[in-house]
């Protein structure tokens, strides 16, 4: 019997351990198991409907290599209510140079891969995510996902969800402008590329981006004739499709195609049509946009981070749609050359001279002028930002090398700042084999490139899904903003009030400021969670 006892001994000693590990937080293969971890655990998450909301199982094979060959799900269930749920592996890329000299080099976790059978050597993780319904009934739900070994062990965890009584609005409150380039695309897919756009965009509508802009739109120019007598003639068949259809999907705003080219070098203009010709389509396009009510989301982008030396000239431009389509809204990116100085060194940005020229402020997360957007703000303008290559700690960026928490904490301070919009320059900038070299855009690792190539279409990463969640708190955080504002409009008595301006405190303090945040993913979770449960009382069973 003793030597039975100690054969179990040791056989346990070498099944695989499993622990969960929230969606802020990077499994690394040196990531060792919490003492209480065996081959039994619990996993457990909290969304609303309409969210996609994530968990790691991680899994570590201490004294033997190990292959993982198979998944065994049983769906989510609560009575004869079902949800499935999503297992992916988390994959690693090498980091040979770190970003801005403060990232880490190594390996680090970033693409998300389809389940397949896998070596566990040492720790790794697989990704589960949930879609909730937007029918879905609140309360618990729970299923299992059952690993197994090739020698014969398991794992089983018993996966909880409990779903929020509240629905994500859609379209959602937040604006977000994402670029997807062309080239990268034609040149990964070739003729495949129709195909393979379609199943980019998809993916990023289920990551809540709400529009392409810049350099490319999710809307194409209209067919536009030039008539004999200078007049202009425009169908506006194709533009139209491509507008109800993206609405459809949660658009809440758009960027107007226009047939002109802003050459930066040059300082000029470019187009197919002389400027009388171009504010004559300009002001059609108005007219059209009234017409079919859609002028509230519509907005011009011709000009991207222009340089001081070139306020001139962008006032030019400005000037003209003015003039020709006075209703429709003028976007303008700031970046360092209209901040004038060192990231957060000025308190009065040199964009302020361009005041009366813009209606959608978009600044570099580290060229925030808050007083002077604030003003504007007041003056019924919106503010958003962006984040590119230039973002460098204390300032958070999306990069591999740099925390996860720095892809979703961005959302809580645009929530904090009182902007509306976060805009990011493209998704799928390929310009190397992400996999075996993820230096993007120097001097980083992975600007530009959230969406890996995958062979038949887009791999997600860890920083997307990152990106996702943010968007998503966002949503939660005006949610009950609103919800608090109503009450305190209305006089109303809600004995849950005070604990929801608590949560909604608790998201203030927890990044202050574009360079002041915290770094504790658990406490990100725990106010997310306050949040969702506030938001809970204060529907008292509306929904």
């Amino acid at each position: 019997m003793d030597k039975e006892i100690y054969q179990v001994f040791l056989r346990r000693k070498k099944m695989i351990k499993a622990w969960q590990v929230n969606s802020i937080e990077k499994v690394m293969p040196d990531t060792l198991p919490p003492p209480d971890a065996s081959a039994w655990t619990t996993l457990q998450l909290t969304a609303a409907r309409g969210e996609t909301e994530a968990v790691q199982l991680a899994l570590r094979s201490e004294h033997e290599k190990n292959d993982v060959v198979a998944i065994e799900k049983t769906p989510l269930r609560q009575g004869k209510n079902e949800i499935d749920f999503n297992v992916r592996i988390v994959g690693f890329v090498n980091v040979t140079k770190p970003s801005h000299n403060d990232g880490k080099i190594g390996i680090h976790p970033d693409p998300l891969f389809p389940f397949e059978p896998f070596l566990l050597e040492k720790t790794k993780s697989l990704w589960i995510d949930v879609t909730v319904p937007r029918n879905a009934p609140a309360g618990l739900y729970d299923g299992k996902l059952q690993i197994k070994t090739g020698n014969g062990d398991k794992v089983d965890a018993r996966i909880e969800l409990y779903v929020y009584n509240f629905t994500l609005p859609q379209p959602q409150k937040l604006v977000t402008a994402f670029g997807l380039y062309e080239k990268p695309l034609r040149e990964k897919y070739g003729a495949r590329y129709d195909l393979m756009l379609r199943r980019f965009r998809e993916n990023m509508w289920a990551h809540h981006i709400t529009h392409l802009a810049f350099p490319a739109t999710d809307i194409p120019l209209p067919d536009i004739t030039v008539l004999p007598d200078g007049k202009v003639r425009i169908d506006y068949t194709k533009f139209d499709r491509a507008i109800e259809e993206n609405l459809r999907r949660g658009m809440n705003a758009f960027e107007v195609p226009i047939p002109a080219k802003y050459i930066a070098k040059e300082k000029r203009l470019d187009s197919p049509y002389d400027i009388a010709t171009l504010e004559q389509i300009l002001s059609d396009y108005e007219k059209h946009l009234i017409t079919r009510q859609w002028i509230d989301m519509a907005y011009f982008f011709l000009v991207d981070e222009p340089s001081r030396d070139a306020f001139d000239t962008f006032v030019e431009i400005q000037n003209m749609l003015k003039r020709s389509a006075p209703h429709i809204r003028r976007r303008l990116d700031m970046g360092y050359g209209a901040y004038g100085g060192k990231p957060g060194s000025v308190k009065q940005a040199e964009y302020r001279k361009l005041k009366g020229y813009v209606e959608i402020w978009v600044p570099h997360i580290d060229c925030i002028d808050q007083e002077f957007l604030d003003s504007e703000r007041a003056n019924g303008n919106e503010v958003w930002w962006y984040i590119c290559c230039s973002a460098r700690h204390p300032y958070p960026n999306c990069l591999i090398d740099y925390p996860l928490l720095d892809s979703r904490i961005p959302f809580w301070m645009l929530f904090n700042a009182g902007a509306t919009g976060y805009a990011y320059w493209t998704v799928n900038w390929w310009n190397k084999d992400p996999f075996n070299d993820p230096r993007s855009f120097e001097p980083t690792n992975g600007d530009g490139m959230l969406i890996y190539p995958g062979e038949n279409g887009p791999l997600d990463s860890l920083r997307w899904e990152a990106i996702r969640d943010g968007i998503e708190d966002y949503e939660y955080f005006a949610l009950l903003a609103s919800k608090i504002d109503e009450i305190k409009k209305k006089n109303i008595t809600a004995p849950a009030l005070p604990n929801a301006q608590e949560a909604l405190n608790a998201v203030r303090n927890a990044a202050p400021a574009p360079n002041h945040y915290t770094n504790d993913s658990q406490l990100l979770m725990e106010i997310r969670h306050k949040v969702g449960t506030a938001l809970e009382s204060l529907n008292e069973g509306r929904e």
